[in-house]
């Protein structure tokens, strides 16, 4: 696989052909022609392409990075003995009962349609405490999605076994959480946190900004002042996967691995509804979207076009306790950046800075997030660019997530269907300093 480096001096001369092109046409003061904007969308989309390849390879050398990192165990250890004996080590272990998972996992997927499971299943089963002919079972998600491994197994092993949860293999649970992220924007940035019930949960919040002590002098009474107070009040939302229909033959094949396709099916299907929602949801009955729950931060002077002193307009109506904060980005709709790739600051330098030497691709200094239900045309009323510290967009999981069987619905297909059930919810703290804003066209 190629490193970060090999691809960003791939994708390089790709950004010097777009800024090219971009200065033409600016130039010029005209649009594309039919031939150049072919080979604009042609240059752009290599671009995209290498630079998802790019945010792969980072991830993979960090991954590889870590996985060094703790196979250098220290001598005498309990891991270094082991290899020295030839015996299996913790990782081996972890590795063996990740498998018994996903056996335990298959074979109540098959006893669900009354087919019969290998006694490797039937010992996978009895080993991880699953009953294979119970209708349903509840897993956990971690309980921090960024949590490091050895969190996540203090999680999983404190499942409740008779709830299922131990029967669930990581990579069922990882491949659903993946799956979660990489198809919302919003969650990539913003603070995900994962309760053990739906009980309706207030967050208070507070705004003192207004305020500030005195100087006095003495024997002085100190004047009364209170903050302000509030709170954000945060339900649980259910969500379905809807049907996942699976024909016998992959149940009856051994080698299929269902943990392994069918979390991530979970995964993109109840994502692509909270992704909606989580952006643009009004808050009634749903969660309230971070595009609808942020503030205007500045107006475009065009219905038609955004201008770049607009886009640092709008870094800078955010406050800079927020500016300043780790999660504060960018946000907007794929199509969006390909009209910022062209623009440029007062001093003839372009917004957009392509990454080097592995750091991620930048507008203006500040990091973006794609994100693909915000608006993707520039029009009057539109909403097309968010700026703001996003850890402040709160993302409720419930932790449960119930999956379960439907009976003989599917029975003249000689089909099996599987549905996952899970609760969520998301809003924005703002006490009133405005921790999102957005940029509107007239």
């Amino acid at each position: 696989m190629p490193t970060v480096k090999e691809l960003q001096e791939e994708r390089a001369p790709i950004g010097v052909a777009i800024r090219q092109m971009a200065d033409k046409i600016n130039n010029e003061k005209r649009d594309f022609t039919a031939e150049e904007r072919k080979a604009w969308d042609q240059a752009n989309a290599d671009f995209n392409r290498l630079s998802g390849s790019i945010e792969v390879a980072r991830r993979a050398e960090e991954v590889d990075t870590e996985l060094k990192r703790r196979d250098q165990s220290p001598p005498g250890s309990e891991d270094t003995d082991a290899k020295r004996k030839g015996k299996p080590t913790r990782e081996d272990r972890a590795e063996a009962t990740e498998e018994l998972r996903a056996l335990a996992l298959q074979g109540w997927c098959r006893r669900q349609h009354n087919l019969s499971i290998t006694p490797e299943q039937k010992r996978a089963c009895k080993l991880v405490g699953l009953n294979p002919a119970q209708r349903s079972f509840d897993f956990n998600l971690r309980r921090r999605p960024n949590e490091e491994e050895r969190a996540e197994k203090r999680d999983m092993s404190a499942t409740i076994g008779s709830a299922g949860g131990v029967t669930v293999p990581k990579s069922f649970v990882n491949g659903l959480e993946k799956a979660l992220k990489s198809y919302n924007g919003v969650r990539q940035v913003a603070d995900v946190m994962r309760t053990d019930d739906g009980r309706e949960m207030p967050w208070p919040s507070v705004n003192d900004t207004t305020n500030m002590g005195q100087r006095i002098g003495e024997n002085t009474q100190v004047v009364k002042q209170d903050a302000k107070f509030g709170f954000v009040q945060f339900g649980a939302y259910k969500y379905t996967s809807n049907l996942i229909l699976f024909p016998t033959e992959l149940l009856e094949d051994s080698a299929f691995n269902l943990a392994a396709e069918i979390g991530p099916m979970l995964g993109e299907r109840i994502a692509r509804v909270q992704e909606l929602e989580d952006t643009v949801g009004t808050g009634n009955a749903q969660p309230l979207g971070v595009v609808t729950a942020s503030v205007l931060g500045k107006q475009a002077a065009s219905g038609s076009a955004i201008a770049a002193d607009e886009i640092i307009d709008l870094i800078h109506s955010v406050d800079t306790a927020y500016r300043n904060d780790p999660s504060f980005a960018l946000m907007f709709h794929d199509l969006i950046l390909s009209v910022i790739r062209k623009l440029k600051d007062s001093q003839n330098r372009y917004l957009f800075e392509e990454g080097q030497n592995g750091a991620p691709d930048r507008i203006k200094g500040c990091r973006y997030v794609i994100n693909q239900n915000m608006d993707s045309t520039i029009a009057s009323g539109k909403k097309t660019m968010l700026a703001g510290a996003f850890r402040k967009y709160k993302i409720r999981d419930v932790k449960k997530v119930r999956f379960r069987r439907l009976d003989e619905r599917y029975g003249d297909y000689d089909q099996v269907g599987f549905v996952a059930f899970t609760r969520h919810d998301a809003r924005l703290l703002d006490a009133g300093t405005n921790p999102v804003k957005h940029l509107v066209h007239p």
